[in-house]
């Protein structure tokens, strides 16, 4: 019985190392990548969570070169408004001529006669010119789009930062996780060191045999190079920490988190699907860009249509400065496309080909945020059941390694069977914490597929103060 929970154990935590995948493989590269900033402290700074998020978002790459991205949106935008607005100009010149009358025909009328020469003479004039579109349908489809498409960067930017969020809480969970994982192999070192030095006083007391001994030195060196491992892994984990975060290179820092388990909170399939359809920055972002091509369509269907254009003009014009007049003039212009070889209906043809793709790809995505809210409340069902059986596990395993100490120290059982209780404890406790992590990894990933934003961190991942 002991050697088959021995085996259930170790399946077990075989299990949870499979399940619980690091996050570096289930995120971008680019999520976890901060530029460096600022300049390495002396000593080592404590990192919260919220300190983790903040100076990520601060510093991560993935932000940055998005936000880059929205603000040429915002650009686009504003281009496209510019020809829908009335421009305005001002001149004034200064000029001092003489006209050719000749040149511009003025001779051989009978009974007329004009000088070849006019001038010189000085023309003065200051002039307000305002010229714009009245009427544009195709100008006005064409802002629509790009404002769409300008929102729709925006909302990928904010989905951009959850996603950098959800990235960071997990590196900071891993860290965390690492850092379990060596108090506890350091916790079992040091029962390993006491049952060898009881396995000695026995040898020696003449109650076991030299084996005994021997068997729990072994064990004892299997449980400092259990410590080392743990301690690099800890370090590594830092390190892929302090890289998303942008943290000055070389600034030493420790989690000032706790590691333990907080339930998921309630939610059922209906509330959890409304809510990601309602606050899901992906599928807003989806949306705006469904529009932005259905406005394209619009806008290539209507340059069919004869556009209204005016330009209106006031100003002083005279010999000097002291002697201008008032004058102005106005006019109205009737554009009226006739041929243009093709080009609209090709242009219609494309902003339609990309407006069939956008809404495909719209409810494929609405459709993938439906069964994704769906594995994930499957994720945390399943998390939080593993959770409780891998705390029952390990108080059992517990039990069994002090029932094995006290025979052994009694002298009516050998170390054989106490090396196996340590070994079980070992794969109980590190399995208890490989639940214990991927019972957050699966919180957050219900946060992420419902739509998480930087005020329910705290809500889904309440482990991590």
């Amino acid at each position: 019985p002991r050697r088959s929970c021995a085996t259930a154990l170790v399946a077990l935590g075989a299990l949870g190392v499979i399940w619980v995948t690091p996050v570096a493989a289930q995120t971008p590269d680019l999520f976890l990548h901060g530029v460096p900033t600022g300049t390495a402290q002396p000593g080592a700074i404590a990192l919260t969570l919220t300190d983790a998020v903040t100076r990520g978002l601060q510093t991560n790459l993935a932000l940055v070169q998005q936000q880059t991205r929205a603000e040429r949106a915002d650009a686009d935008q504003t281009a496209a408004l510019a020809p829908l607005l009335p421009q305005v100009t001002g001149t004034i010149s200064a000029m001092r001529e003489k006209v050719s009358l000749a040149a511009f025909g003025f001779t051989g009328f009978p009974g007329a006669e004009f000088p070849t020469l006019v001038g010189p003479f000085n023309v003065v004039d200051a002039r307000v010119t305002v010229s714009g579109s009245a009427v544009d349908l195709a100008g006005g489809a064409e802002y629509a789009s790009k404002r769409a498409t300008a929102r729709a960067e925006a909302h990928t930017t904010a989905y951009t930062r959850e996603q950098i969020i959800y990235a960071i809480a997990l590196l900071y969970e891993q860290a965390l996780t690492a850092d379990s994982r060596v108090a506890a192999t350091k916790a079992q070192a040091d029962t390993a060191e006491a049952l060898a030095r009881l396995a000695h006083d026995q040898k020696n007391a003449g109650i076991v045999a030299g084996i005994d001994a021997v068997r729990q030195d072994v064990a004892l060196e299997a449980a400092k190079q259990r410590v080392v491992m743990a301690t690099n892994e800890a370090e590594k984990t830092r390190l892929r920490l302090a890289r998303a975060i942008g943290l000055p290179l070389g600034q030493a820092f420790t989690l000032a988190g706790t590691m333990k388990y907080v339930a998921a909170p309630e939610l059922t399939l209906d509330a959890a699907v409304a809510q990601a359809y309602a606050d899901r920055e992906d599928l807003k972002s989806a949306t705006e860009r469904t529009k932005a091509a259905d406005d394209t369509v619009r806008a290539a269907f209507l340059a069919r249509f004869p556009t209204v254009h005016f330009e209106a003009a006031y100003g002083k014009i005279g010999n000097d400065v002291s002697s201008t007049l008032g004058t102005f003039s106005a006019a109205a212009f009737l554009r009226v496309p006739l041929f243009d070889g093709s080009n609209r209906a090709a242009r219609a043809a494309r902003a339609s080909a990309e407006l069939t793709a956008r809404k495909a790809e719209a409810d494929d995505q609405r459709a993938g945020v439906y069964y994704e809210v769906r594995a994930a409340l499957l994720d945390v069902s399943a998390a939080e059941a593993a959770v409780k059986v891998a705390t029952e596990w390990r108080a059992l395993a517990t039990q069994q390694l002090t029932q094995a100490r006290d025979r052994f120290a009694a002298g009516i059982a050998n170390s054989i069977e106490l090396s196996q209780a340590q070994d079980t404890v070992a794969t109980a406790e590190d399995n208890y914490i490989a639940t214990l992590y991927a019972h957050v990894l699966a919180k957050a990933g219900l946060a992420r597929a419902v739509g998480m934003t930087e005020a329910a961190l705290t809500q889904y991942l309440g482990g991590l103060k």
